[in-house]
């Protein structure tokens, strides 16, 4: 791990004290495979496009990148590959097609893996998507009624729905996992048939465009849509069959491949450049004080030389990063 040594004079005395901080340890990063950062493009592209079709002008895209990160949602850090954002612009009205509008925006990432890969799988990267939609489905039944079979029986403090659920009784949470199940079956044909429609015209453009660029802001994604229309009839296929191709077993400790003709980027975007690019900059906005104070109630200069991101001192006589 190692550590970093300071030597700093204080005031105009000849003490010197020194200061020995450890080095944070960092783990190697691994190489990512450049079909999985394309699933990865799918994926949150998926998000996306599901969202626009089913909610139009209640959310307006903020972010998509498909950079790994860590965000914290409903109290827990969670360690993403990509990432999908939107902000709503209106109130809406929790009815049955919202919510299931909800589930299949939450589900339409793994939809989308399924869709592009041989063997018809996604991964692990829907655990999170899987668990809010579940939590989605069970809020959408609990607190707003919207199962005839369960109907109000609820919790009257939904601060404690989880205690509420595990004091029911064996029947009452067969009935509850079913109702949810229902929910995220109807979320997720619903997320499948958006995909399919809008596969050629949208989809895959996307996920070509944002694989080739790692990240796009809001005014990236509005002008994607003004060159990229939208197929939004989607009673007209609601009742289409899902076609069932061909799917290749997986190999035992194989990976998941992608279609051989499945749209694909010219050239990878460099994610390892985009995110290091990242981190110097939010370095560089943090503003550093010049002076430490030490105990005898004194200001002593911290560095001698402080610019460009980079703080040069007497550190075992070399140049170090902040």
């Amino acid at each position: 791990m190692g550590e970093v040594r300071f030597r700093v004079t204080v005031g105009q005395t000849d003490q010197i004290l020194e200061l020995v901080l450890p080095r944070k340890p960092y783990d190697k990063d691994l190489k990512v495979r450049e079909d999985d950062r394309l699933q990865t493009a799918y994926h949150e592209a998926a998000h996306e496009i599901v969202r626009k079709i089913l909610f139009g002008d209640l959310y307006e895209s903020t972010f998509l990148a498909i950079i790994p990160g860590v965000v914290k949602m409903q109290r827990q850090w969670i360690h993403y590959a990509g990432i999908a954002r939107a902000e709503a612009l209106q109130h809406a009205q929790g009815t049955r097609g919202f919510v299931l509008g909800m589930i299949a925006v939450k589900l339409a990432g793994a939809a989308a893996q399924r869709l592009i890969t041989l063997e018809g799988e996604d991964d692990a990267g829907k655990s999170h998507d899987n668990s809010e939609a579940s939590e989605y489905a069970r809020m959408a039944i609990l607190h707003w009624g919207l199962s005839e079979k369960w109907g109000d029986f609820a919790p009257t403090d939904r601060s404690k729905t989880h205690e509420f659920i595990m004091q029911l009784s064996r029947e009452r949470r067969t009935l509850l996992d079913r109702e949810v199940s229902k929910l995220l079956k109807e979320g997720r044909q619903l997320a499948d048939t958006v995909q399919r429609m809008n596969f050629t015209n949208a989809l895959a453009p996307m996920a070509v465009w944002l694989g080739e660029r790692g990240k796009a802001e809001r005014d990236d994604i509005r002008g994607f849509y003004s060159r990229h229309s939208l197929n939004t009839d989607i009673e007209a296929h609601l009742d289409d069959p899902v076609p069932e191709g061909p799917k290749r077993r997986r190999v035992p400790g194989a990976f998941a491949s992608l279609k051989p003709a499945l749209p694909r980027p010219q050239v990878m975007a460099n994610i390892e450049a985009i995110a290091q690019a990242e981190r110097h900059r939010q370095v560089s906005e943090v503003e550093l004080s010049r002076e430490i104070w030490f105990f005898d109630g004194a200001r002593h200069p911290a560095f001698p030389s402080l610019a460009g991101g980079k703080c040069q001192g007497q550190v075992l006589g070399a140049e170090y990063e902040i």
